[in-house]
């Protein structure tokens, strides 16, 4: 069986990809309280997913650290799948991990790799070459030009246009709009046009 970790806006349009694909989800797991706007039964609370070892989940929220935290928690403990919206366009040597979502009106170029539990959200374009690492959220609409690597559990606001060849580090925050057009180190927070180091996390 197939399950979503969390039920908010973004599981709601995980699960309008799935329905689209007739792609059964069986439910939701959510923390105590917690609103569940998807119509899915809630099957139990979050805490308890690594009971259910013979299913199938997906980290259906998209706050990058939190999903980090949680996956760290599960990755020996579960499976997670992989789950794609048809009107994507994927080209055929391109890699995807498990776990990771890729929204409506996405296109993934030529060589490009996309790591674990990333979100390649709606209308964003991965160009030839890119390596997208493990739980790296792109919003919508932002742009990889070709050749660019972003570093795990990076965070690419709505809009951001990175030109080719850019690497941008592990755990940075590019804010929305941006244009980036200078490699970015680890654990920044970047934004602007052209995007400026705004802040560096110690502890991040």
């Amino acid at each position: 069986m197939k399950y979503l970790i969390g039920a908010g806006g973004h599981a709601s349009v995980i699960c309008d990809i799935a329905k689209k694909q007739s792609i059964k989800i069986d439910g939701v797991f959510v923390d105590n309280g917690a609103k569940n706007i998807t119509n899915l039964p809630i099957v139990d609370e979050i805490a308890n997913v690594s009971n259910y070892r013979n299913d199938e989940f997906l980290i259906a929220f998209g706050n990058v650290p939190a999903r980090m935290k949680l996956e760290k928690h599960l990755s020996d403990k579960v499976a997670f799948f992989t789950l794609i919206d048809q009107s994507a366009i994927i080209c055929e040597n391109v890699k995807i991990g498990a776990g990771t979502v890729i929204m409506p009106g996405v296109i993934i170029n030529s060589g490009a790799i996309i790591g674990n539990h990333a979100i390649i959200n709606s209308g964003s374009i991965v160009e030839h070459g890119c390596i997208v690492a493990n739980h790296v959220h792109m919003s919508p609409k932002s742009v990889l030009c070709g050749n660019t690597i972003v570093g795990e559990g990076t965070w690419i606001g709505t809009g951001t246009t990175v030109i080719d060849d850019i690497t941008i580090g592990r755990n940075c925050t590019i804010g929305a709009g941006s244009l980036v057009i200078r490699n970015i180190p680890d654990n920044s927070l970047s934004y602007g046009v052209p995007s400026k180091i705004i802040k560096r996390y110690s502890n991040k």
